[in-house]
């Protein structure tokens, strides 16, 4: 007898011939409206006709719920993730003039509301909301390892969600910081919830009581896990109540847009690109080909963390030495919580707008740009408000969504037609399995006008991940057996020798199962 039905609201185990959980006698399965055959659980389409099925409520994650009762046998894991805190600055106050709890509450819950949905937009939780604020997790029980760019993009769009409610007397302040904690589950009479402990959850809380209005305060520790991706404001060493050393602080200003080369820029020492050299090779054989004017889209494709980014900021510094133009984009895991990010990130670097030009500095190089190519003044004002540059004294017309849709795909074929001389471009666009389909298609328009001039299109994927297809593929295998160690050691310009071997079959191991975690 095979293994039967689990049941989706208590994760109960049935047998193959039950129609009812035994646990909790909830139906088991979903009936097909069409053919009314049973499906699994978690099916989305009937396995016999084929047709979507009913998005019918089965109550709580069964997935969280075996993690919550895992926790709680185990008394606990610890984890390294980043820990928010925000809350309404002076509310006091403000429920004092208020008198009635019940008016106060219908003042705060707006403000609420947008704290939760900022922190579920960039895939945290909300472990606890504080009557005037909330307590929020990135990175765990969903791991992530950009937990700290999820807090701090989470954070801003926590502020400007609240300032575009124009209440002066709803200001809020955040705090965080990143570091190692014990997740545990709490429980008490009436619900069981996620929590986590320790010294690093004070340090965070105590950010949060140290901001002003309106302001993000973070640790170095959060900075470091984010800095390619935000702008702060140094605050040098700060005493901390309760915490025996200072601890360097930081103003978080806003989103950092740099070239996704600049993460291989930051100072630290890179390894000798080894074992690449073939995929090099293959993508030196496309680039010839576009010089001469045949125009090439590529993938380079290959599983997490195999060092496809790598071979392809190594491909780009090459094309620059060659005096090749080379534009970059990069689509972000959390980049789906703002609309056309890569596109907008790919834009900014044609143009050569940087994140602290002045909006008129940014505003005047697109209109350099772009103002001898546009069809119309209109197109050109279109794309100055998609790039968040709008010209307060002559704004864009307004127009419904499919028009603006098909006024931005012209706007993007007149500038792939655009020619800035014979020079040969490479745009460089990675991570494409984490694209939004609205970004899709602006880069399939992209793509599809690359004959004239020549352009040269590599982007980066993982396996079995969707994205744009490319006309060609370039596979980044796994490096060979003694590859990892030969990496170590050239740091320390020290030739292989067998007592080596050991160390290779451990670094091997461990690399491949860190790779295969990020996947």
């Amino acid at each position: 007898m095979g293994l039967g039905m689990r049941c989706v609201r208590c994760d109960s185990q049935n047998k193959p011939d039950n129609e009812f959980c035994e646990g909790c006698g909830a139906a088991l399965g979903l009936k097909c409206d069409v053919c009314e055959h049973v499906n699994g659980p978690a099916s989305r389409f009937c396995g016999q006709c084929g047709a979507a099925l009913a998005n019918r409520a089965a109550g709580p994650d069964p997935s969280a719920q075996r993690m919550l009762r895992s926790l709680s046998s185990k008394g606990g894991e610890r984890k390294n993730l980043t820990i928010m805190f925000a809350d309404i600055r002076n509310s006091t106050s403000l429920l004092d003039s208020l008198g009635d709890p019940e008016l106060a509450m219908r003042r705060l819950e707006p403000v609420l509301n947008l704290m939760k949905d900022a922190v579920h937009r960039y895939d945290g939780i909300v472990n606890k909301i504080q009557g005037d604020g909330v307590m929020a997790l990135f990175g765990a029980p969903r791991p992530h390892e950009d937990h700290a760019v999820r807090g701090c993009l989470a954070a801003l769009a926590m502020q400007d969600s609240v300032a575009r409610l124009a209440d002066p007397s709803l200001q809020i302040r955040v705090g965080l910081h990143t570091g190692e904690v014990v997740v545990q589950t709490i429980e008490n009479s009436i619900y069981q919830t996620y929590d986590a402990a320790g010294a690093n959850v004070h340090i965070a809380n105590r950010m949060e009581q140290m901001a002003d209005a309106g302001c993000i305060l973070v640790t170095k520790d959060t900075y470091a896990g984010a800095r390619q991706f935000v702008e702060v404001a140094p605050l040098g060493l700060q005493p901390i109540r309760g915490i025996a050393a200072p601890l360097e602080i930081f103003k978080l200003t806003g989103l950092l847009n740099a070239p996704a080369s600049d993460i291989f820029r930051s100072g630290k020492r890179l390894t000798p690109l080894i074992g690449r050299s073939d995929q090099f090779a293959a993508l030196e054989l496309e680039l010839g080909n576009t010089i001469k004017g045949d125009g090439r889209v590529v993938g380079v494709v290959g599983e997490a963390g195999i060092g496809k980014s790598r071979l392809c900021f190594e491909f780009a510094e090459a094309c620059r030495r060659q005096g090749v133009r080379v534009y970059e984009g990069r689509v972000l895991a959390h980049g789906r919580a703002t609309p056309f990010q890569p596109v907008l990130e790919l834009l900014r670097d044609i143009f050569g707008i940087r994140a602290k030009d002045p909006a008129e500095m940014s505003r005047r190089k697109v209109i350099e740009r772009f103002g001898t190519i546009a069809s119309s003044d209109q197109q050109l004002l279109l794309l100055l408000e998609f790039l968040g540059l709008t010209d307060p004294d002559r704004p864009a017309p307004k127009l419904d969504s499919r028009a603006l849709k098909i006024q931005l795909l012209d706007l993007v074929r007149a500038l792939v037609r655009s020619r800035p001389g014979d020079t040969p471009t490479m745009v460089l666009i990675e991570d494409l399995h984490w694209i939004d389909a609205a970004s899709e298609e602006f880069i399939e328009t992209l793509t599809s006008g690359r004959a004239a001039p020549p352009r040269y299109f590599p982007h980066d994927a993982e396996l079995n991940r969707q994205g744009p297809r490319a006309l060609s593929e370039i596979s980044a295998a796994r490096l060979a057996h003694n590859s990892p160690l030969s990496i170590i050691l050239s740091f320390f310009s020290k030739p292989i020798v067998p007592q080596d071997l050991q160390i290779n079959e451990t670094v091997t191991e461990r690399t491949e199962s860190k790779a295969k975690q990020k996947g």
